[in-house]
């Protein structure tokens, strides 16, 4: 799996400093799981609008799934 916006910068503090980590224990794992929720969020709200428009008779004009998910971030 990619690395997250929020591992990509914890490691990137802890380079500049080794305690970052511990004094920000309690926050970096609220990031943590609210940056889940947000990839969870738009996975519904995806998954929604794809059936959706499935149900509407409304077939976007993709031939991949990543033109598909660019067409849905575009709405």
């Amino acid at each position: 799996m990619k690395q997250t916006a929020v591992e990509f910068l914890v490691e990137l503090l802890n380079n500049l400093n080794d305690n970052f980590n511990l004094a920000f224990k309690d926050e970096i794992e609220q990031a943590k799981e609210l940056e889940k929720q947000q990839q969870d969020d738009f996975a519904i709200e995806f998954s929604e609008w794809c059936l959706n428009s499935l149900l509407n008779g409304e077939e976007p004009k993709a031939e991949t799934m990543k033109e598909l998910l660019e067409i849905f971030k575009n709405k």
